[in-house]
Parts: structure tokens; C-alpha cells; sequence
């Protein structure tokens, strides 16, 4: 009978993890936005609670300062980064059919030198059409992601009024609560709403710091646009582990169309960088935060790219970091409260 019971808990288990699965899958793009929009009012809260408290306690007032911040800083940022980059891209994707003829010589003296395939199967044609279905498939996940772009819109307007009404919609929680589980939530939603600002702000330092480094590098190097090659190395260093290969694949192919002595040049400055910053940046840019291991990391930025795209992978990691910083608070926090009333219980002669 016992193990009935438990077969049938643990089949009651897996299909609430599926249903959970399959509802995040079927409201992606709402789940989107509600995490931009948390993550943007974690970073920006402290900024608008210091302008509520110049103001004496006007918070649509901090709130809209926050977010007028954060547009200032992303107008600079395209105007310094967007055009040159784009121009360099475009360069390069012009000289693409030029690289494709040579990949394509390349691969048919390989194939000529080894054993050839059987029948139709060319080395060429496998590689080919293993490009046109990868180069298939971004197109179809980025016109999927456009047809609802306009949702993006909304996480404005959910920061601002999540900055605005934050303590009104603690209230709101508190009183829906029960009374002893107030307490434990309040303090585990406080160490995650601290693990995602830290994780956010000590991204946004390993950024700076990456750009700043790969920009001198690249402009002592003479590579052309090296503001906004550096720009793109540095916004993919911040996605672990397949970030680093992301930007030595692009910034790299970009740079040996230089030359080989440029791009190995580049190559190295690569390398150079990010054994930097994993040595000494972030160390100190996310010293306090719960480390996680490599596999929950790479396995957070597949789930975050399979449902959200790129935003997915740069938001997986501080997501992840801040449920674990949840569950190890609320965890934390419950054994604490249980074990002096263990200890009383036994002091005063009861039965626990």
C-alpha cells in the first residue's frame, strides 16, 4: 500500500512539473516580459528610491527618473555602438559570398584527400545544407519573436509601475498570505530581489571592464570599428561559457578578414580578456553571490534560449542564481524557525 501511495505522489509530482512546462511554453512572451520587467525594477530600484526620498515620497517621481535613466543610457548607447557596428557587419556579410567560394574549395580538397562519401553525399553538400537548415531555423525563431515584439512595449510600463507601487504590492501579498508565511517569503524574496541586483550590476561591470580592455586592444591593433566589435564581445562575455565562444567566433571571423596576423592578434587579446576578467573581475564583481555549477548554468541558458531566444540566454544565469538564492533563503529560514521550538520542546520535557 505504501509503495502505491508513494508511485502515485511521484506521478502527481511529474505531471505538475509537465503541466508547469507546458503553460511556460504556451505563455513565453508573458513570462518575458514579467522577467524584464523584474529584473529592470531590481536594477533600477535603488535609483528611484533615492530620488522618492529627494522628492519626500514621490514615487511615480523616482520611478519615471529610473526609467528616463536607463533611456538616456540607451540612446548613447546606440548612437556610440549601433551604426558603426552595423556598417561593419554589413562589410563583412558583403565579403560572405567570397568566404563561402573559398569553405567550398576547401571542403572538396579535404573530401578529395580523404575517402569519399557514397552516392550524393558530398562533404560540401552535407555542410550546406546543414547551414541553410541552422540559417532556416534563426529566420523562422526571429520572425516568430517579431510577430510579438510589440509585447515588449509593456515592460516599461510594468517597471514603472513596479517601482511606483512596490510597497502597496507588498502589502497586497502580506494580507493574501497566511501569517506565518509572511515572514519566511519576505526574507527569501529579499535575498533574491539582492542575488539579481548583485548578479545584474556585476554583469554590468564584467561588460565595462571587457569593453573598455578589448577596445584598447582592438584599436592598438587597428581593426577597424573597434568600439563596436568590443561592444559585442563584451554583451556576450555576460552569458557564461557559450558567451566567450560566441564572441571569439564572430569578432574573430571578423578580424581575419584583416588578415591571419590580425586575427590571431585578436585572437589572443580574446583570451587575454577573459582570463582577466574570470581572475579578477568577477571575483570581485560577484564575490557574495550563491556560485552554481556549470551544468545548472549551461542547462539555465538552453531552457532560457529554447523559450525566450537571446534574451533568454543573457537573463538565464542571474535567474537562475536568484531561485537558488530563494530556495536556499526560504530553506534556510525554515529550519531556523524549527529548530528552538525542537529544542524547547525537548528542555521542557515534551515529545516532539
Amino acid at each position: 500500500m505504501g509503495t502505491l501511495q508513494g508511485e502515485a505522489r511521484l506521478a502527481l509530482r511529474l505531471a505538475g512539473l509537465a503541466a508547469l512546462v507546458w503553460v511556460a511554453w504556451r505563455l513565453r512572451m508573458t513570462l518575458l516580459v514579467l522577467l524584464l520587467s523584474a529584473a529592470l525594477s531590481a536594477l533600477l530600484a535603488p535609483v528611484a528610491d533615492r530620488v522618492s526620498t529627494w522628492s519626500r515620497g514621490r514615487r511615480e517621481l523616482g520611478a519615471a527618473a529610473a526609467l528616463g535613466l536607463l533611456a538616456g543610457l540607451l540612446v548613447l548607447f546606440a548612437r556610440l555602438i549601433l551604426g558603426p557596428l552595423g556598417r561593419e557587419v554589413s562589410r563583412v556579410l558583403a565579403a560572405a559570398p567570397a568566404y563561402a567560394r573559398l569553405a567550398t574549395e576547401q571542403l572538396a580538397r579535404l573530401e578529395a584527400a580523404w575517402a569519399p562519401l557514397p552516392g550524393d553525399a558530398g562533404l560540401v553538400r552535407l555542410v550546406v545544407s546543414a547551414g541553410l537548415a541552422a540559417v532556416e531555423r534563426a529566420l523562422g525563431a526571429s520572425l516568430s519573436m517579431g510577430a510579438h515584439a510589440y509585447v515588449i512595449l509593456l515592460v516599461p510600463v510594468l517597471t514603472f509601475f513596479f517601482l511606483k507601487d512596490a510597497p502597496v504590492l507588498a502589502e497586497t501579498a502580506q494580507r493574501a498570505l497566511p501569517e506565518g508565511l509572511w515572514e519566511p517569503l519576505r526574507m527569501a524574496v529579499a535575498a533574491a530581489a539582492f542575488a539579481l541586483r548583485r548578479s545584474l550590476v556585476g554583469l554590468v561591470c564584467i561588460a565595462l571592464v571587457t569593453w573598455v580592455l578589448l577596445w584598447v586592444g582592438l584599436s592598438a591593433l587597428r581593426v577597424p570599428n573597434a568600439l563596436g566589435w568590443s561592444a559585442l564581445a563584451a554583451v556576450a562575455e555576460t552569458v557564461p561559457y557559450l558567451g566567450p565562444l560566441f564572441a571569439l567566433v564572430t569578432v574573430g571571423t571578423a578580424s581575419f578578414s584583416r588578415g591571419a596576423q590580425t586575427g590571431w592578434a585578436v585572437v589572443v587579446l580574446l583570451l587575454a580578456v577573459r582570463g582577466v576578467v574570470d581572475a579578477v573581475v568577477a571575483p570581485l564583481a560577484l564575490r557574495s553571490l550563491l556560485r552554481l555549477h556549470a551544468v545548472v548554468v549551461v542547462c539555465s541558458i538552453l531552457v532560457g534560449t529554447e523559450l525566450f531566444g537571446a534574451v533568454g540566454a543573457l537573463l538565464a544565469a542571474p535567474i537562475a542564481t536568484t531561485v537558488a538564492s530563494f530556495v536556499r533563503a526560504a530553506v534556510r529560514d525554515s529550519s531556523v524557525k524549527l529548530v528552538p521550538q525542537h529544542g524547547a520542546d525537548r528542555r521542557g520535557g515534551r515529545s516532539p
